[in-house]
């Protein structure tokens, strides 16, 4: 082989492997800036994403334990109806029907009450779920907010 040969297959060896390296690189680092999907580890059945409610109000699902959302001592978190003034109801308790240690893990909650009616001011609002804590630890807070729309009658 002659010299000119072999410094052409050495160079187009060295750009073929920084191309590649750049390839490599470039979607590594968009990967790492991709923040994970998150889930938010609850499942409301009832009621559902934009469906009327009205008070009181019963409310199912389940937890799945992703996300960091687990139930602790037989609750499933808590969960209050808002509005764009605000709170419209008290803070309600979700109790998991059954074994709290298994998951998925049912749970149950009624919100309001019919005076909680006169409450509403809009039309649509969200029904704001938020976990157990036992850690206090704020980056162990998870919260997830279905909309509905309020039935004033």
């Amino acid at each position: 082989m002659n010299q000119d040969y072999k410094k052409y297959v050495w160079i187009a060896a060295g750009a073929v492997v920084l191309v590649g390296g750049f390839l490599f690189f470039s979607q590594y680092n968009k990967q790492a800036q991709t923040p994970p999907e998150t889930k938010p580890g609850i499942i409301v059945s009832q009621p559902l994403a934009s469906e009327e409610v009205s008070f009181p109000l019963t409310i199912r699902g389940s937890i799945t334990g992703l996300g960091g959302w687990i139930p602790f001592e037989g609750h499933a978190g808590t969960v209050q109806a808002i509005d764009e003034q605000g709170p419209l109801s008290e803070v309600g308790a979700l109790l998991v029907k059954g074994e709290w240690t298994t998951l998925p893990a049912d749970f149950m909650g009624t919100l309001g009450s019919e005076d909680t009616i006169s409450r509403i001011k809009a039309d649509t609002g969200y029904l704001l779920f938020k976990n157990e804590n036992p850690s206090g630890l704020p980056e162990n807070d998870r919260e997830y907010r279905l909309p509905v729309k309020f039935n004033k009658e």
